[in-house]
């Protein structure tokens, strides 16, 4: 029995991303999110507790960037046939981003490489002085060591989480602008195309383009 798809008929409200006007600190741990966790830990969520997306991460901003870029290395008729073949879209979906997302997300990682490399810094630093002293001292150089391996080891998973979520982020940008690409070339063959029931489009003659029917390796 195949199960009914309804859109989110959502009612028009004045709801904000919280994420907009969020700090620093609630950006880097999350906390914007509490409300809505909270809520769906009472009860189940409805469409109306949806918050609406932020302007970078709606499909239409993608599409209209990404179709802009590439119209954009189109008109420069400066590439030579093996670019135009080769890594156009690869280039116009690296253009598609700001270079402090690039910036961002290898900043992460370096960030994580030197808390790796504390942690275990820092626990040798904490054995070595735990030692050297007799029962009766205070090691507050212990106590400093432990607190940097705690440090560490918050940073290297805030990091990981926040290279996550970022990266995750952007690849929808990217599939989104790309999956919109591909259709408005596609409807440039629309008196020649096939479609199957499924609504995938598999053969386009004039050109011998073929889109490949997944459905048949299923």
């Amino acid at each position: 029995m195949g199960v009914e798809y309804n859109l989110l008929n959502t009612k028009s409200t004045n709801k904000e991303n919280p994420r907009r006007n969020a700090s620093i600190f609630s950006i880097l741990s999350f906390w914007w999110l509490n409300n809505f966790l909270l809520t769906g830990s009472k009860r189940c969520l409805e469409n109306e507790d949806l918050f609406p997306l932020l302007d970078e991460d709606k499909t239409k901003t993608s599409t209209e960037k990404l179709q802009q870029i590439w119209a954009e290395l189109e008109s420069e008729g400066r590439d030579t046939v093996k670019k135009r073949n080769g890594n156009r879209l690869f280039r116009a979906l690296l253009r598609m981003l700001r270079w402090t997302d690039y910036f961002y997300l290898a900043g992460m990682v370096i960030l994580r490489a030197i808390f790796k490399v504390l942690r275990p810094l820092f626990l040798s630093l904490l054995l070595l002085e735990l030692m050297k002293g007799s029962a009766d001292e205070v090691y507050w150089l212990a106590y400093l060591y432990g607190a940097g391996i705690c440090l560490s080891q918050f940073g290297d998973s805030l990091c990981l989480h926040q290279f996550m979520y970022n990266a995750a982020l952007m690849s929808l940008r990217w599939k989104s602008g790309t999956i919109a690409l591909i259709y408005q070339k596609v409807s440039c063959f629309a008196p020649h195309k096939a479609i199957l029931d499924s609504g995938v489009i598999f053969h386009i003659p004039p050109s011998g383009l073929r889109i490949p029917d997944f459905n048949r390796s299923r």
